[in-house]
């Protein structure tokens, strides 16, 4: 896109793209990381693209899908200084309004309402107005035609360098086999430094390339994995969605146990509603359900890094 002129800062956007699918106007939901990553009612299909009744959001830029660009916000907050929103396909409305919901940690609310500037000859809105993005932090796009595609670009200062990846890396990928003919139920599938609890009935086996499954839950003493979400893939498209238990311990063994609910996002594909988790060598994870001979592939997705 060409933006000479504008006050685009020179720097590397964030940019997504909205797509309204629905043949009437409809308000786009921005950000809200912390309720759309930890809500079931929500959803992110395998490519990390948001889903919410007939509005796609999709992030752009390479190996930076949408659901990171969230991720980032629970993790990293950033500032945004300017905003460009380029009109690709539909028509060309009005105009747009940005409605920016912020939430303070005491539960403080605070509503500003902005109208970008529009240029109808290169079908753009854009605004030069700067705000933090936490995982509080929620931006409400009004006024979206019905059958329209808009690409977004959120500019960053110029000081602020983008990194190329948001994720953090390769996730850690293990398969859970359960060899028997019968349904098994808490099926322990890891427990931190040690894996003779859970060699009867099924077989654990590293998918990751370059790291055996005994040698990752052996350096978890030392080195404890920081992730921020988890998948789990089925061969089964049968398959009812599974829930991981997370059990904890403290240094004088007392101990807390909670449910992670996947949801399905196709056929095979669930990811969990957890965020910003560590697993060391107090943690166990079990799973409450295998089907005969089912293998399930279990991801532990890193935590975003610079």
């Amino acid at each position: 896109m060409n933006i000479r002129n504008l006050q685009a800062p020179n720097s590397q956007p964030i940019a997504i793209t909205i797509h309204n699918k629905w043949e009437n106007t409809a308000t786009a939901p921005i950000f809200s990381a912390a309720e759309f990553l930890r809500s079931e009612e929500y959803a992110f299909d395998r490519d990390g693209c948001f889903i919410d009744k007939g509005i796609i959001i999709k992030g752009l830029l390479n190996n930076i899908s949408y659901r990171d660009i969230l991720c980032r916000c629970m993790m990293n907050p950033f500032k945004i200084v300017y905003t460009v929103i380029q009109v690709e396909e539909g028509d060309m409305p009005d105009e747009l309004t940005m409605v920016l919901n912020m939430l303070d940690a005491d539960g403080n609310e605070a509503t500003r309402t902005v109208l970008p500037k529009v240029d109808a000859t290169k079908k753009l809105f854009s605004t030069k107005f700067s705000y933090n993005v936490d995982a509080l932090t929620g931006l409400k796009l009004t006024g979206v035609p019905g059958n329209c595609k808009l690409t977004v670009f959120f500019y960053r200062p110029e000081t602020d360098k983008l990194p190329e990846s948001l994720h953090g890396g390769t996730p850690y990928v293990f398969a859970v086999k359960n060899t028997t003919d019968n349904i098994l139920e808490d099926v322990a599938c890891l427990v931190g430094g040690n894996q003779a609890v859970y060699l009867r009935d099924i077989s654990i086996e590293s998918r990751t390339n370059d790291v055996d499954h005994e040698s990752f839950i052996s350096q978890l003493t030392d080195t404890p994995f920081q992730g921020y979400f988890m998948t789990i893939e089925s061969e089964s498209a049968q398959r009812v969605s599974p829930v991981l238990y997370y059990e904890m311990w403290d240094n004088n063994s007392n101990n807390s146990k909670r449910p992670i609910t996947f949801q399905k996002h196709d056929d095979t594909v669930y990811v969990g509603n957890i965020i910003a988790y560590r697993i060391d060598n107090h943690v166990a994870l079990s799973i409450n359900k295998m089907y005969p001979n089912e293998l399930l592939l279990i991801s532990f997705h890193p935590s975003p890094t610079e």
